[in-house]
């Protein structure tokens, strides 16, 4: 309960408070002015009811207020707690998409398909039956060739028939 409510609610207790005394004080001087005339008790009576009216009509007014400010309030909130969660969840969905998205660009961008899978194990095969010689050294991947004209040293050795693989001339 906010603030305000809650002094609305002290001010409605405090006046059924007063009007509740104000029909003792009534009730007590009509007994002990028994005498007294009638006017002046329907007087007493009318002056404390328009005193005990306008004070209950003061506490309305403010309550009403209140209560109006309160409702914006609880509109306002309700407007920007459904743009901001709007707003978290499209940026959360792009972010997934994006990061969805990088992960199959990886995906195909450095996982050889099927064919070119089939391809190399062909590859490798015939090479495997030609009796074909390969090596890696340096990063470098070497082919084992008789030449007559030298090409590298694998490994430190004085046979100078490995020549480098160069992938972007054939």
């Amino acid at each position: 309960m906010t603030p305000e409510q809650q002094q609305i609610f002290a001010l409605m207790e405090t006046a059924e408070k007063q009007q509740k005394d104000l029909e003792q004080t009534i009730e007590k001087m009509n007994k002990i002015l028994g005498n007294v005339p009638e006017f002046i008790v329907r007087q007493t009576h009318e002056s404390v009811s328009q005193s005990v009216q306008s004070g209950l009509n003061t506490g309305m007014q403010q309550l009403n207020k209140s209560a109006h400010q309160l409702n914006q309030i609880a509109q306002r909130l309700s407007q920007s707690n459904d743009r901001f969660s709007w707003k978290f969840i499209g940026i959360g969905l792009g972010i997934f998409f994006a990061l969805v998205l990088s992960f199959l660009v990886f995906l195909m961008w450095f996982v050889p398909s099927l064919d070119e899978i089939q391809q190399r194990k062909a590859d490798q095969n015939t090479f495997n039956q030609a009796n074909v010689q390969i090596s890696k050294t340096d990063g470098k991947n070497l082919v084992r060739i008789k030449t007559k004209k030298p090409c590298y040293a694998d490994h430190g050795s004085k046979v100078f028939d490995w020549c480098e693989v160069d992938p972007k001339k054939y």
